[in-house]
């Protein structure tokens, strides 16, 4: 009988202890980064003990362990064979087996525990073996300098000091979702967990097949590319946040547009259902098979789907379509399945935020360079709008919804006093806090079937609760002012917003300032109020 996956197996080992074991790095661990400094901080504070109290326990923080759900061995006191997945420490490890690589170098021929982690760490990672190997090649140099410099003639006092000394604690469960929980938790010496890794490998798990499993950590891994280099902001954070707001403000739960936990928003919610989802296909389709493209996962445009239908005259026929995940038929709010269908539903729109920001770019992304808190939220409420409407009706009438949201947008931001993301949420675009008139977006996207519906209804919103008045944009007080004008003085958070859409795309704002204007809402641009 297997080990219960509720029990979290607590204990300590010293670093030899730890090599004794069968150590493994799971394919959805990252590649090994570890920059110079970071090494240097461990040898330094390892030398620094070992100088002054060799005989003294040096404690390296806590370590977390997953055992396959599979390996039983266990219940055999069989402990060599038992596969003890590393789920927090991997850093420290390799580094460690490569200090010890070093000092082994001028002992032993044969091949050492260390440097089969060192292989391991390649080898079970071949989808960015690149950069582990050059990171690994790096380190290898400064630890090697270092040893030189500051322990010759110590090097086997130093590595049984190292082998002894070192001590960690460890925690080791059967249950993956458990262990990352334990990381989130405990990680303290190397980069914090983001949740949405916790959420990668709560689905990989579901993934039966390891090419599978080692497919969708790549394509993970390389749509986590970084949008800001000041921040650790990447295009998967940025699609996360977006279909949660969206989710959320459907089913009426947005009440705070910041820090919304992907992981509890995109875990497994319900069993797989072989069942098609019928929402973006005709009723006629019974399956379909996804088909990634293995040779060049970042390419999307030769994914493939093949769309089996029901029979039909006792035949059964199968459509075959390029640009794959564009038909995946799953919606932004449909009840999430656990593994490789989760990745279909990730990869379906990542496609459309990679469309949007490539071929649309002077569209999705005129915000893309504001910096200051309200600006950012009304840019998280406008492109998340655009992906939803691009998902349910396509990329035709783009430009003309994107007209419609900008001038809501646009008013909001001229004629509020401040803007506060939870606020935002009760989608009152009047920017008046003692008005209360409400037009949830995300929900008239979602029920409504056709732009010109949409558009029926935001123009209905803004006949009825936008003022008649004239925007003027100058750089000082004008005396003159007739009483409908409103001022928006130059370098304010206000006019920053007004000129990024101007900047990003003129002929675009011309087409909100002449919608607005229908309204007999104006705009006056002024220099130094003349």
């Amino acid at each position: 009988m297997g080990e219960d996956r509720n029990i979290i197996k607590v204990g300590s080992l010293n670093l030899k202890e730890l090599f004794e074991k069968n150590l493994k790095i799971p394919e959805y661990q990252r590649p090994y980064d570890w920059t110079e400094e970071h090494v240097l901080n461990l040898l330094e504070d390892l030398r620094e003990t070992f100088e002054k109290n060799r005989e003294k326990i040096y404690l390296l923080g806590n370590l977390v362990f997953h055992k396959n759900e599979n390996n039983n061995t266990e219940n055999n006191n069989d402990e060599k064979k038992v596969t003890w997945n590393i789920v927090d420490g991997q850093q420290r490890i390799i580094t460690l087996a490569l200090i010890l690589y070093v000092l082994n170098e001028t002992e032993v021929n044969e091949t050492t525990e260390e440097e089969k982690i060192i292989k391991n760490s390649l080898a079970e990672n071949e989808s960015w073996y690149a950069l582990s190997a050059q990171n690994l090649k790096k380190n290898y140099e400064v630890i090697k300098k270092f040893l030189e410099t500051n322990l010759k003639g110590k090097y086997g006092d130093f590595k049984n000091f190292l082998l002894k000394k070192i001590v960690f604690t460890y925690a080791k469960t059967n249950d993956i979702d458990k262990a990352f929980i334990l990381f989130d938790s405990q990680n303290t010496r190397g980069k914090e967990l983001k949740r949405k890794d916790i959420l990668k490998v709560h689905h990989i798990r579901f993934i039966k097949e390891s090419e599978k499993r080692k497919l969708w950590a790549k394509f993970w891994e390389k749509a986590s590319k970084s949008i800001n280099e000041d921040r650790e902001y990447d295009e998967l954070d940025e699609l996360f946040e977006f279909l949660a707001i969206t989710r959320k403000a459907i089913k009426e739960e947005l009440t705070n547009i910041k820090n919304i936990d992907v992981y509890k928003e995109f875990k497994k919610e319900v069993e797989n259902d072989e069942n098609l989802n019928n929402y973006s296909q005709a009723p006629i389709f019974e399956n379909f098979e996804f088909i990634a493209n293995k040779d060049n996962i970042e390419d999307i445009n030769k994914d493939e789907i093949l769309l089996f239908t029901k029979n039909i005259r006792l035949k059964k026929n199968i459509f075959y379509l390029f640009e794959g995940y564009k038909y995946i038929p799953f919606q932004i709010n449909y009840d999430i399945e656990g593994g490789l269908r989760f990745f279909y539903f990730l990869r379906k729109y990542y496609g459309l935020y990679k469309v949007l920001k490539d071929k649309y770019k002077n569209i999705f992304c005129i915000f893309d360079e504001l910096g200051d808190s309200g600006n950012i939220y009304l840019r998280q409420i406008y492109k998340s709008l655009i992906l939803f409407f691009v998902d349910k009706f396509g990329f035709e009438k783009l430009e003309d919804f994107a007209v419609k949201i900008l001038s809501l947008l646009l008013y909001y931001r001229l004629n509020a006093s401040q803007i506060r993301r939870n606020s935002i949420t009760k989608f009152n675009w009047t920017g008046d806090s003692g008005k209360e008139a409400s037009l949830n977006l995300y929900k008239l996207i979602f029920l409504k079937s056709s732009l010109s519906a949409i558009e029926k209804e935001i123009n209905k919103y803004i006949f009825m609760n936008f003022e008649k008045k004239t925007f003027v944009f100058e750089n000082k007080d004008n005396n003159k002012r007739e009483g409908n004008e409103i001022p928006v003085y130059e370098f304010s958070v206000k006019k920053r917003f007004y000129d990024e859409i101007k900047k990003g795309n003129e002929e675009l704002l011309e087409k909100v300032k002449n919608y607005l204007e229908k309204f007999n809402i104006k705009f006056k641009e002024e220099n130094n109020g003349k």
